[in-house]
């Protein structure tokens, strides 16, 4: 007799010597009941006067049902929405598991006593069983159960932040058949209570639609409880587990009672009885765990691969973002810009990849994102000139590409016969491009070079003529705003926009060398300090005339000569006026230039 046979023959003989080990969890199909309220959302400390040994963790409000009420009650099992059975018996326990409101975190749980504390170091093997609500929005992950040495009673309703011995990590999407969710775990505390439910926030939840027609949990995973077993056991073993076909999963056993794996479906055929198995399935497999103590078995889930598929290679317009997204919703996500999102928003050109995870399978697509130019035409200035009588042209030669005038004309050019805002808009591979001028007629130039002057010996002088949007022309044909000369002679300026107008301004040469000062302000007093005034000067003059006004204009001192002073008197009488004007016209001996100046005279007595 070969080992197989030797292994199912003990197997097989010693069956009747097993015993079943106690479920350590009171009531755990909800089948003891005190009595049923025909309606739900009883308040949190009545929860347990309903079913017996249950209750409520936190201020969440747990649901239950059951065949036992009358079907014009609420919480009759197959009343609209819930329209489900029980796994087995006549009750069962719906909870909240997850949520998109502002409180994403909000959850509900049940909780009862365990029959007996757990013994550390001792393993325990735990299962429960759940059905997603048909009407759901969302299905979730992360069901799981917790073990408490001490009983919780929290005064809130969000998460619990405990982490569970047993937990499903799996998006559990089944709104038709019940779904176990199994474990063992050695336990490492006396542990007094269990509590089931969801026991991770919304950041860490996955969720998926469930797509249904008719939602009546409008933004929330809702689902049902039932048939709860803790027991003892002689090991404790890998939990059920998800991998992608053409790929392999280690199971583990930590019992010395031992025995040998086999399948579900061939039950007498033992494939090892290594405590570490390799499998390779390509189609999901139950796997059996033969014990001296008892029988267990391990879940192996077996996704086919799948090609993630970004789209093809994008060019955007100007301005424009895309939103990438993975057409499969995955377990996580990395994107080559660093993000975990499972979207991300695109505004920039670059090569983009995804990399995503789902139920053990990962696959990888990439994207170009290019962007068509900023602008594909441009008018050049933001004004025009035009002139009265004339005409504006205006034409682009652009390929595939429409136009829309702001007179809404379509054609790609357009003549302005008066002035106006013209804009411009053109599409092209479905990018809308604008640009504006403003057609105006300017006001004529005012054109003053100023008076004529002279200038020194090795002086330069810039006459300005600037003018907005007009063009120039001086007498030497130069065409800037500005000349700068240096030498004596007739300048001119001709500028132009609509309108022409023009200045003259002569230069002389002067003699700068030569100075004639004159003082404003004399003091007749006879103490013989500048008791007279008159003109000065270092340099011989050639001609000399001075002419001093009272302030009704009359002369009361004109004199051909230089060396004549006026001491403030008018026919040898002393003037009363204070403030005098005068004219003073001379040239130097060798300077032909006649000069003139004008100004005032104060007296002081």
């Amino acid at each position: 007799m070969n080992l197989k046979h030797l292994i199912l023959f003990f197997i097989f003989s010693t069956a009747s010597l097993w015993t079943i080990a106690q479920n350590l969890v009171p009531n755990p199909s909800f089948e003891n009941t005190v009595s049923l309220p025909c309606v739900g959302g009883v308040a949190v400390n009545q929860f347990n006067s309903y079913f017996q040994d249950w209750n409520l963790p936190t201020l969440a409000t747990s649901d239950f049902f059951s065949l036992n009420v009358p079907n014009t009650c609420s919480i009759y099992c197959l009343n609209s929405p819930w329209n489900h059975l029980p796994k087995s018996g006549n009750n069962m326990v719906g909870a909240y598991c997850s949520s998109i409101y502002n409180d994403s975190n909000s959850r509900e749980y049940i909780q009862t006593q365990l029959l007996q504390t757990l013994t550390p170091g001792q393993h325990y093997y735990a299962e429960f069983h759940v059905s997603l609500a048909a009407k759901s929005r969302f299905a979730s992950n992360n069901l799981g159960m917790y073990f408490s040495d001490t009983l919780i009673n929290s005064f809130q309703s969000d998460v619990l932040n405990f982490t569970p011995q047993i937990i499903e990590q799996k998006i559990i999407a089944d709104s038709v058949n019940w779904v176990k969710i199994s474990g063992t775990f050695t336990a490492s505390s006396p542990s007094q209570y269990i509590i089931l439910g969801c026991f991770s926030n919304g950041q860490n939840t996955s969720l998926t639609p469930t797509n249904h027609n008719d939602i009546v949990f409008n933004e929330y995973s809702y689902y049902f409880f039932d048939d709860i077993l803790v027991k003892e056991t002689c090991l404790t073993h890998s939990s059920d587990t998800t991998i992608c076909q053409n790929t392999s999963a280690t199971l583990t056993v930590n019992s010395n009672s031992f025995i040998g794996w086999a399948e579900s479906t061939n039950p007498s055929t033992i494939l090892s009885t290594n405590n570490n198995f390799t499998v390779s399935p390509q189609q999901s497999t139950n796997y059996l765990i033969y014990s001296q103590c008892d029988t267990f078995d391990v879940w192996v889930y077996v996704q086919e691969p799948f090609s993630l598929n970004l789209g093809n290679d994008s060019t955007l317009c100007p301005d424009e973002t895309l939103t990438l997204s993975s057409q499969y919703k995955g377990d996580s996500y990395l994107w080559s810009n660093g993000s975990t999102d499972s979207t991300i928003t695109v505004n920039s050109p670059g090569f983009y990849t995804l990399e995503i995870t789902k139920n053990g399978c990962s696959s990888s697509d990439n994207i170009m994102i290019d962007y068509f130019p900023e602008q594909i035409f441009s008018f050049d200035h933001d004004t025009a000139i035009f002139c009265p009588g004339d005409t504006l042209n205006f034409s682009f030669n652009l390929s595939n590409a429409n136009y829309l005038w702001s007179d809404n004309s379509t054609s790609n050019s357009t003549t302005i016969t008066q002035t106006q805002n013209l804009s411009l808009a053109v599409e092209q591979n479905g990018c809308t491009y604008e640009d504006s001028i403003l057609i105006y007629t300017p006001p004529a130039p005012q054109i003053n070079l100023g008076t004529d002057t002279t200038l020194c010996d090795d002086a330069s002088l810039a006459l300005h003529a600037y003018h907005p949007y007009s063009t120039y022309l001086w007498q030497d044909g130069s065409t800037q705003a500005e000349l700068i000369v240096n030498e004596p002679g007739t300048y001119w300026v001709s500028v132009e926009n609509c309108f022409e107008t023009s200045d003259t301004l002569l230069i002389e040469t002067e003699n700068c060398d030569c100075v004639l000062f004159l003082p404003n302000t004399f003091t007749p007093n006879q103490n013989g300090v500048n008791d007279e005034i008159s003109p000065v000067t270092s340099c011989p003059l050639d001609q000399f005339e001075f002419i001093i006004y009272n302030r009704w204009g009359k002369v009361v001192f004109h004199s051909n000569d230089i060396q004549d002073f006026w001491n403030g008197t008018v026919k040898n009488q002393l003037t009363n006026t204070a403030c005098f004007s005068y004219r003073l016209q001379y040239s130097f001996a060798d300077d032909a230039f006649v000069h003139t100046k004008f100004g005032h005279i104060n007296m002081l007595y």
